[in-house]
């Protein structure tokens, strides 16, 4: 509980809002019950959870960063499950909390307090590319004129990361999701954005990945 301590203790003296919320008012425990498009109260949950995302969540004393909240909530990724024959699948589902995005969502929320850098090295299995697209397209999502590049050392990673990234924003919630201006990876990039009614493009933010 140490980590926890010194993050609440660092994010209350920058003066961040204090956003305090029930874990069953969380959006993936009310997403099967939302208000009609178009109604006040799709608007109001639309503002609700993009500055969830943006400041995060206190939920009895213990702070959920925005990354975290997006994360758990928002985002969409493949996890390996057992049918009831007992055969190895792989299912559709929001993340779980475990200690691995925990432990991540600390350290990458005091390196943003600290204007710092965030260095992970080794592991295998631990849910990095998971990550990893879950970040950047967070990023690309809510924050406007951003440029998110993502560096892979070979066209394997490179493909991989992209496979995640289109899964995750395909399945965006549609009150949160900034519609693809790009279908597919060309130059190996991504444009978020919208079409004017002149047919020009008005571009929100960019996904690129390079090969190193």
């Amino acid at each position: 509980m140490k980590d926890v301590a010194e993050t609440t203790e660092t994010t209350e003296t920058i003066d961040i809002p204090r956003i305090e919320v029930k874990y069953k008012d969380w959006f993936v425990n009310i997403k099967d019950n939302l208000p009609p498009e178009g109604t006040e109260e799709y608007a109001n949950l639309v503002d609700q959870e993009e500055e969830r995302i943006i400041a995060g969540v206190w939920v009895d004393g213990i702070y959920f960063s925005g990354w975290m909240y997006w994360h758990l909530n928002h985002w969409t990724i493949r996890i390996d499950d057992v049918d009831k024959f007992g055969n190895d699948t792989r299912i559709t589902a929001n993340p779980e909390l475990r200690d691995n995005e925990w432990i991540r969502a600390l350290h990458l929320e005091e390196a943003k307090i600290q204007r710092k850098g965030y260095i992970e090295v080794g592991g295998r299995q631990g849910g990095k590319s998971e990550m990893e697209g879950s970040y950047f397209a967070m990023n690309a999502t809510i924050f406007k004129n951003t440029q998110n590049v993502i560096i892979c050392g070979n066209d394997s990673d490179l493909s991989l990361l992209k496979d995640k990234v289109d899964f995750g924003l395909n399945k965006l919630w549609a009150g949160i999701a900034i519609p693809r201006l790009d279908k597919t990876w060309k130059s190996n990039q991504i444009r978020l954005g919208y079409k004017r009614p002149d047919g020009e493009n008005e571009v929100w933010s960019y996904i690129m990945i390079r090969n190193a």
